[in-house]
């Protein structure tokens, strides 16, 4: 069966809530033009557009862009800000942590590639964003292993902007293939998606297939790999 294409999935979804291409332009505030683009695959939905889609669809950035639609996940929000969990703010050290509420860190001197890789430092300089204890919760993310660092490099765009943060849970480390992780690859920190292959390797993908083609390890390779995390969460910067 051939895999549907972002246009082919975006055209599916907009008829499905019985939507025309000028109602669509409209609510996301493009021209008709642009999601036709999109529709025939002659360019893609980024940034603060594809979160305008995904609200107007009834749907996610996810969703638009893979091809995944997880029980329990959440819209994007009316305001064009990706929040795949529920809200955020930055934090410092004098800043008080309501009941329900609990703060993870940002490694602000971590750069998880999104590239060809950067060296780990870890320090986090007083800061932190804040999710609500259910959140979490509901979403099956540890508390006390989640931590949040930043991402550089184009290999996963359009779905993680070059510069956005993510938010990743250490706690699980064991690959579902297909889903998203930061690894640290032979001292480098990338986030990409993971497969495991046949005989004990490992297939490493980005979504930016065109730009960064898969890397394929061996069982012996996998020595250079440590799985640092989950990647649960991403916020989405469309830098000028």
């Amino acid at each position: 069966m051939e895999e549907e294409s972002i246009g082919a999935r975006i055209k599916r979804i907009r008829k499905k809530e019985k939507l025309t291409q000028k109602q669509v332009a409209e609510a996301v505030g493009v021209s008709a033009g642009a999601v036709t683009q999109w529709e025939l695959d002659m360019t893609q939905p980024r940034g603060a557009n594809l979160n305008a889609l995904a609200y107007t669809l009834k749907s996610s950035p996810s969703e638009i862009i893979e091809g995944i639609k997880e029980e329990g996940s959440t819209y994007a929000t009316k305001q064009h800000e990706i929040e795949p969990l529920d809200g955020f703010d930055l934090w410092d050290d004098d800043t008080p942590l309501r009941d329900d509420e609990v703060k993870v860190p940002i490694f602000t001197d971590v750069e998880l590639s999104a590239g060809v890789g950067s060296c780990l430092v870890m320090e986090t300089k007083g800061r932190f964003i804040r999710f609500s204890k259910r959140t979490l919760r509901d979403n099956n993310v540890d508390k006390s292993a989640a931590a949040c660092a930043k991402v550089h490099g184009t290999s996963m765009e359009p779905l993680i902007m070059d510069g956005a943060t993510v938010g990743i849970d250490t706690s699980k480390k064991m690959i579902k293939d297909g889903r998203i992780y930061a690894i640290n690859h032979a001292g480098m920190m990338r986030v990409k998606y993971l497969y495991n292959m046949p005989g004990g390797g490992l297939r490493i993908r980005s979504f930016n297939q065109a730009e960064y083609p898969d890397e394929t390890l061996t069982a012996e390779q996998l020595t250079q790999v440590e799985i640092i995390g989950f990647v649960f969460w991403w916020s989405t910067i469309n830098k000028w």
